[in-house]
């Protein structure tokens, strides 16, 4: 909770602010966190306004 950062494809978001704001709660998005999981299955699933705000979040990319 403390430091939760996601990967969604090459992306890389710091969703550490944003956890407690989650409508349907923190527990997800720390599952993905804590696994090391890519969370595209999830990202992809959300409105383009939910979108937006992950982009907010977006701190890099890896390199291949």
């Amino acid at each position: 909770k403390e430091s939760c950062w996601v990967t969604v494809g090459n992306n890389v978001y710091d969703l550490t602010p944003y956890i407690q704001s989650h409508p349907p709660g923190p527990g997800m998005i720390i599952g993905f966190a804590q696994k090391g999981r890519d969370a595209q299955g999830m990202y992809s699933i959300h409105s383009a306004k939910a979108k937006q705000i992950w982009e907010s979040y977006k701190i890099g990319t890896l390199e291949n």
